[in-house]
């Protein structure tokens, strides 16, 4: 990494922290309670640690499908810093699943007391299984100088991606399995949560980790165009399931209200220029245009970024907060504990409190996490193709 380089993205990870902090602060210790606390307990901080794993999921799924099934040469000669990668965005997730914790210091509960019956009891599980499969296979590939054939890697490279997967699925349905929320009862959470990950995943790398030709490896344009097809097609296939998800909705009378919402009511500019402009259309057209044009990859690149910002869009809003702000006790018991405030639990004010509050600080300034453990990964470990180990004597 060139010294002008790693001072900005020092700087910038600095700043990032110091927003998390701020965020993760003002959460914890608010200056007074939030009325919407009451209807949304499930805040962006939720929505920050969901993203953060099936980001890396689909970093590190993207990166051993494109190794193992595609056998593609670059793929596996930047396969080390491919899931180093999913590992540094994996953190900022746990930090802010811990931040979101009313008492972080049980959590070892999760595992004492474990409930086989809890989608949230499974999640603290395959956290640890699949960041402990990543960590290994990680160390692994360094010890054996990023050979991939070794018997050991290849059931490390297995785990990985069987606990990734299942982390994801069970990530969405810990939603699905809300009865009392119409807006997520049902399997197409944990589907959604999939095909997002690889959507996200090769999103990731086409911006942040392979840059082609300059990567100064053999066919790294080659899995450029490789990623950009696997974008395309989860990119096509989220907006798919996005669609029927909103029929399911529109079709079941008491979800129906939120599927109207989401199209044409007071989360429409959030849907339409937040997902489908953002994380459909330009994406679409972006992958489209350097696949068929072989066009500059900048504009590949900014399309990929648009992606990323509209697939959190879509999470933040309609998913996260549409349902919880529709769910099936606000018609009940909700509206007794709201007695008194209900302009404020309105639609517009409760999404400007759910946005614009420190929740959203502390997702946003997790990135800068992600940017200190790439620094130091690029500087401490022997990520690149060939790169023998040479600073941490562990991996000798």
């Amino acid at each position: 990494m060139k010294g002008g380089n790693r001072v900005v993205k020092l700087v910038a990870a600095i700043i990032l922290l110091a927003v998390m902090v701020y965020g993760v602060y003002r959460y914890r210790n608010p200056a007074e309670p939030s009325p919407e606390m009451a209807i949304l307990p499930w805040g962006p901080t939720v929505v920050g640690y969901i993203f953060f794993a099936i980001l890396s999921g689909g970093i590190a799924d993207s990166a051993l499908l494109h190794a193992y099934i595609e056998r593609n040469p670059a793929a596996r000669a930047l396969i080390k810093k491919s899931l180093y990668g999913a590992l540094a965005v994996l953190i900022p997730g746990i930090i802010l699943v811990f931040s979101d914790i009313l008492h972080p210091e049980h959590s070892l509960w999760f595992y004492a007391g474990f409930n086989p019956l809890s989608r949230i009891a499974w999640n603290a599980v395959l956290y640890l299984l699949y960041g402990g499969s990543l960590v290994l296979l990680i160390i692994a590939l360094i010890r054996g100088n990023g050979d991939l054939e070794r018997p050991i890697v290849k059931l490390l490279a297995l785990a990985t991606v069987a606990t990734s997967i299942n982390l994801e699925m069970n990530l969405g349905m810990a939603y699905g399995i809300n009865i009392a929320v119409p807006a997520w009862y049902g399997v197409y959470s944990g589907i959604v949560f999939v095909i997002a990950a690889f959507a996200l995943g090769s999103a990731w790398e086409l911006l942040i980790g392979h840059k082609g030709p300059e990567e100064g490896v053999e066919g790294a344009e080659g899995l450029a165009r490789s990623y950009a097809w696997e974008n395309l097609f989860s990119t096509i296939s989220l907006a798919l399931i996005v669609f029927w998800s909103l029929l399911a909705l529109y079709s079941w009378g008491l979800a129906s209200p939120l599927a109207k919402h989401i199209v044409a009511g007071g989360m429409a500019s959030y849907f339409w220029i937040g997902y489908v402009l953002l994380a459909f259309i330009i994406p679409v057209a972006g992958a489209t245009l350097y696949l068929w044009r072989r066009t500059d990859r900048l504009m590949l690149r900014a399309s990929m970024a648009l992606l990323i910002v509209g697939i959190a869009v879509l999470l933040l809003v309609p998913f996260n907060f549409g349902g919880q702000y529709l769910r099936l006790e606000e018609n009940v018991m909700y509206r007794l504990v709201g007695s008194g405030i209900e302009e404020e639990l309105s639609l517009g004010p409760l999404l400007n409190n759910y946005l614009y509050g420190p929740e959203l600080l502390a997702f946003i300034g997790a990135f800068g996490v992600w940017l200190i453990l790439d620094i130091l990964g690029e500087a401490l470990l022997p990520l690149g193709p060939g790169e023998k180990p040479r600073r941490l004597y562990i991996f000798k």
